[in-house]
């Protein structure tokens, strides 16, 4: 139960991320549509997927995976 509040907290900033990039229209500007698409398809998978399991300790592959999606789209967050 410790853990849920930064969890949503997380998903909730990369969602938050995400969208405040696509509002922008930066990933257009940059040329960087298909890897919008891509880390927000990645973001969407494991949100929905967080609702029925458990989807992470912190050393797992959904980690490894789930990381570079958000780097990216903090990156486009911060850059517009």
């Amino acid at each position: 139960m410790v853990g849920l509040v930064p969890f949503v907290l997380g998903l909730g900033w990369a969602w938050w991320a995400a969208w405040r990039a696509y509002a922008s229209n930066l990933p257009a500007q940059l040329g960087q549509q298909a890897h919008f698409a891509q880390a927000v398809g990645i973001l969407a998978f494991f949100t929905l997927r967080s609702i029925p399991e458990v989807s992470g300790a912190m050393s797992s592959v959904d980690l490894m995976v789930m990381l570079p999606a958000i780097a990216y789209l903090a990156a486009l967050a911060d850059e517009g």
